[in-house]
């Protein structure tokens, strides 16, 4: 008995484990799934095999269903599951990936609108209305965060490094195009790029973070971050008193968006900060443009140095404009604005239309007065001519 039951033991492990090999197969190295991971639409495959796969497309290797772009994870309990019914092999696949070159975990792909250069902690309003941008903002819309990248041009390719935004808020409307509020969150490095199958441009990419600060840059570090934090308070206080905001409370809306300053300690995210605050989107036009260079800049105490340089002389050009009156002269300038269009142009309009009912009607009757009388000539030139004729007959 107990020999049988040993047999029939033995035949139904080959069996399970002839069942596993068949269906447990991943369909990108064809071998048995190691560390498997599952797609939304249910396909399995090696972890690594995934990873590498997205860095070439958004798409599953399957059936082409666009997937997420956060790096894939482990299914543990198909991971458990493998390790029970066929331990060999599957320590067998270990020891294989365990010579393979590490897959980086924080490699990953994000799907790009190539619009502008956005910093973290930006907010704007987003009008999506082409085809291959509101399939990008449907796939973000998948995920929870709903993310991706928004790149801006350098020369006639895009930035390598760009911000990735979430989507806060969005309304679809009846035609098909988006609403969205978006705010920005955190840098990454653009490894390679390509066209993705749905139209819009797709990185591989990995998170791009401030090198290390060395000791003998520290104190200039300090130094800086304090220079410009007393900077920032100067600038605040000439953009509001000078009249450069758009709208009332623009500048408070700016700073609400971009919520508190980080402490000076925090050196990068506070040299973002301020860069975000004196390059709003949409721009006040009182600062020099230094998105682009200070989203690429890895070394704190160098983007530290660029945003001092251009708040500073943004902060010149304020208090000359404010010297010479420029707030007085614009309010001025509003204000006469104002008059022509409420006075002005209602009256040019008054004008107008007598003008042309002048022109139609007055000015018309004198050029039928001369046709009257070229008719009266004729006329009277046919009479003499009828005349004469009779008196020679």
């Amino acid at each position: 008995m107990i020999t049988w039951w040993a047999e029939n033991n033995n035949n139904n492990n080959n069996n399970v484990s002839k069942i596993v090999e068949r269906h447990a197969e991943c369909q990108i190295c064809c071998e048995l799934l190691f560390e498997p991971s599952s797609t939304v639409c249910g396909h399995t495959f090696c972890r690594r095999c995934l990873c590498r796969a997205m860095q070439h497309s958004t798409k599953c290797p399957t059936c082409r269903t666009t997937l997420s772009t956060t790096t894939p994870v482990i299914n543990s309990t198909l991971h458990h599951l493998l390790e029970e019914l066929v331990p060999e092999r599957y320590a067998s696949r270990a020891a294989g990936a365990a010579t393979d070159p590490p897959t980086t975990t924080t490699t990953t792909t994000r799907g790009l609108f190539v619009l502008d250069h956005l910093l973290p902690r930006q907010r704007f309003k987003l009008h999506v209305f082409e085809q291959r941008y509101r399939r990008l903002i449907a796939t973000a819309l998948r995920s929870t965060p709903s993310t991706f990248g928004v790149v801006g041009q350098s020369g006639r390719s895009i930035s390598r490094v760009f911000t990735e935004c979430e989507v806060v808020d969005h309304a679809l409307l009846p035609d098909g195009r988006y609403l969205c509020e978006v705010v920005g969150r955190r840098r990454w490095r653009i490894l390679r790029d390509w066209d993705g199958d749905d139209g819009y441009r797709v990185a591989a990419v990995e998170p791009c973070v401030d090198a290390p600060v060395d000791d003998d840059d520290r104190e200039r570090l300090a130094t800086l971050a304090s220079d410009v934090a007393a900077q920032v308070g100067v600038w605040c206080d000439r953009v509001r008193t000078g009249g450069w905001e758009r709208t009332r409370h623009h500048l408070d809306g700016i700073l609400d968006d971009l919520g508190p300053m980080p402490p000076l300690a925090d050196a990068e995210n506070f040299s973002l900060w301020v860069g975000a605050l004196v390059n709003p989107v949409p721009v006040l036009g009182v600062a020099p443009e230094i998105r682009e260079e200070i989203l690429l800049q890895t070394s704190t105490v160098a983007r530290l140095a660029t945003i001092f340089g251009a708040i500073k002389r943004s902060n010149d050009f304020l208090n000359q404009r404010s010297a010479g009156g420029s707030g007085a002269i614009r309010a001025a300038l509003a204000l006469l604005g104002f008059l022509v269009r409420l006075v002005v142009v209602p009256v040019a309009r008054g004008i107008a239309l007598p003008l042309a009912l002048f022109a139609r009607f007055v000015a018309r009757p004198p050029q039928r007065l001369y046709q009257q009388q070229q008719q009266q000539q004729q006329q009277h030139g046919h009479r003499h001519h009828h005349h004469h004729h009779t008196g020679t007959g």
